[in-house]
């Protein structure tokens, strides 16, 4: 019961007069102590309207800093990132003088910030030399407390809170960093900075051989920064948008935005975990859809060495999808790709299925490369050899009667239309 009636508070907040926050205020946190916290935490951020934050948003970070709770992490987590989201316009936005005032970083001053990026490392259980989770005293101290508060419930994904925090509070906020001895900010935003020092502390826990519990954690952090960014730059390019231009980001944020997390993804993608790949190979597609030319070459690199391993199929793999997914829109091309087409075509011919449908959905990805006449010369072996490959499969396919007819027939028709445009610059050049 008590559930649903936090549920219908949350969605009735934000009809509540913001004169009432104080009296609110006034009535919730003498209720604060050691054994109501993990109670009165969900009440006051179900209850309070998220206009005028200003108002208890120094009282939620004072008990921040007071109790050492996993409840308290997430409901102020979940809040956090979404004051950053609604209010990332300042004034200017829906919210008018309701909205929060900008800030050191974004809405949130310079002490509110450094609360917040203490925490970020909690969810993630990264070990901190023999101790193993490090974060989970939190956990263990919920569980001394009062159990009855437990029964509070609510699904909050702590990673894509964080990523709000950190991407809507990207700005032009202080002085440009040139080198790292120097003083100034990444990109000249105080939040880019803070995502780079944080990257760059958990990059060893990317890697394959120092896979664990945080794995997945990771990933999804990094997937979810990802999915963020891409939806703030392009809301930023529509000419209704309400953020002003000096609060927007700048090609040099996306810039740096991309050499930050682009080394701990292209370590992820070989992940022991499916899941954690997956992740790794969502991130990789939004970044290079950003900007191909910063991914796709480092892509391409690891992905030589992914196709010439020959006992490590889980690699080949990884490799393929990863590729076929990445360049899926981001309109790249390079001459080293005719490398990479005989490294899978020659894959293709040996593998198994499984790798052949890898192989296949790269050269159905592969329809809006630009390919001029000096590359359609180096690749016209290629051509046929991927045409003899795919009929060779198709007879696989369908003797094990995997598919009908109908499919074999809809499969016939996608690849010659992926093929179409090599065939027609083989053409012309022959």
């Amino acid at each position: 019961m008590i559930n649903i009636l936090l549920y219908v508070a949350e969605h009735s907040s934000r009809y509540y007069p913001t004169e009432e926050i104080p009296n609110m205020l006034s009535a919730f946190v003498p209720m604060v102590t050691k054994d109501t916290i993990l109670t009165m935490i969900p009440v006051m951020t179900s209850s309070l309207p998220a206009a005028n934050p200003h108002l208890y948003m120094p009282t939620f970070f004072r008990l921040w800093e007071t109790f050492n709770s996993s409840i308290t992490d997430d409901r102020l987590f979940d809040l956090c990132g979404v004051l950053s989201e609604e209010f990332v316009a300042g004034k200017s936005g829906d919210a008018g003088e309701a909205a929060a005032d900008y800030k050191d970083v974004g809405i949130w001053s310079e002490a509110e910030w450094s609360i917040l990026i203490g925490h970020t490392l909690n969810p993630m259980n990264v070990p901190v030399g023999v101790v193993k989770g490090a974060s989970t005293t939190a956990t263990h101290a919920d569980t001394m407390g009062n159990r009855q508060s437990l029964r509070i419930r609510k699904f909050i994904s702590q990673f894509d809170a964080l990523a709000k925090i950190i991407v809507f509070s990207m700005s032009l906020d202080g002085p440009l960093r040139t080198d790292i001895a120097s003083p100034g900010f990444l990109a000249g935003s105080r939040a880019m900075d803070s995502l780079d020092r944080l990257i760059t502390s958990t990059e060893s826990y990317f890697h394959p051989s120092n896979s664990g519990h945080w794995t997945l954690a990771l990933t999804g952090f990094v997937h979810r920064l990802a999915v963020e960014f891409c939806k703030r730059w392009n809301e930023e390019k529509v000419r209704t948008c309400k953020t002003p231009v000096g609060r927007r980001l700048t090609p040099a944020i996306r810039h740096a935005f991309i050499t930050t997390l682009r080394t701990p993804t292209l370590l992820a993608m070989f992940a022991k975990d499916p899941l954690s790949s997956s992740y790794a190979q969502g991130a990789l597609q939004l970044l290079a859809m950003l900007e191909p030319n910063l991914v796709m070459p480092e892509l391409l690199e690891r992905a030589y060495s992914g196709l010439e391993v020959i006992n490590e199929s889980h690699r080949t793999t990884a490799v393929m999808s990863d590729f076929h997914i990445s360049i899926r829109g981001s309109g790249f091309f390079s001459l080293r790709m005719c490398r990479y087409m005989r490294a899978w075509l020659a894959v293709a011919n040996s593998r198994p299925v499984r790798l052949k449908d890898s192989a296949i959905e790269v050269s159905s990805s592969s329809r809006s490369w630009p390919v001029d006449a000096f590359l359609a010369r180096v690749a016209a072996s290629s051509f046929s050899r991927l045409a003899s490959s795919f009929l060779v499969h198709l007879k696989v396919v369908t003797a094990d009667r995997r598919l009908n007819l109908a499919s074999v027939a809809l499969i016939r028709v996608s690849f010659l239309m992926s093929v179409q445009p090599f065939a027609s610059h083989f053409i012309s050049v022959w």
